[in-house]
Order: structure tokens, then sequence, then C-alpha cells
């Protein structure tokens, strides 16, 4: 958890587009506080937390950068030295 907290606010840092990323988070944070809900009612397990949070870190990353602008490209570039496009 403090991880993707940690994550949550490194995508903060001098967003590009915060509004649109400020409406991204903001429907990650109600499932987010649907899942809680869910867990109190019902005890989820370790692995669906791992994945929930999981998939909310790569959507934070993605909503940064409006899904369609994610430096995909120069993160491989940059990684591996291969470009995926």
């Amino acid at each position: 958890m403090g991880a993707f907290g940690f994550l949550i606010a490194a995508t903060w840092w001098n967003p590009p587009w915060p509004a649109e990323q400020a409406l991204h988070d903001s429907l990650a944070v109600v499932a987010l506080g649907l899942l809680g809900w869910v867990h109190k009612r019902r005890p989820l397990p370790v692995g669906t937390w791992a994945w929930a949070l999981l998939f909310f870190g790569l959507h934070a990353v993605a909503a940064r950068w409006i899904y369609s602008y994610v430096p995909y490209d120069e993160w491989t570039d940059a990684l591996f030295g291969v470009r995926l496009s």
C-alpha cells in the first residue's frame, strides 16, 4: 500500500494534464473505496489486493499521460535499446 501511495504521489508531480488526471484518479479512488467496503464485508485474499493495486498503479501511470501519450517507446529504448513501435 505504501508503494502504491508513493506511485500516486509521483504521478502527480507536475502533471501535463491535471484536470484529466484528476478525473481518472478520482474514479480509481472510488473503485478502491468500493474494494475496501467489499473487504470489510467479506475479507479478500492478499493476492486480490496485489492484483488490484498493480492494475490501479498501471492505471495511474497511464492516466498521467492520458493513455495514448504514455512514452512507452522512450522507456523501452532507454531500458532495452529497442523501440516498441
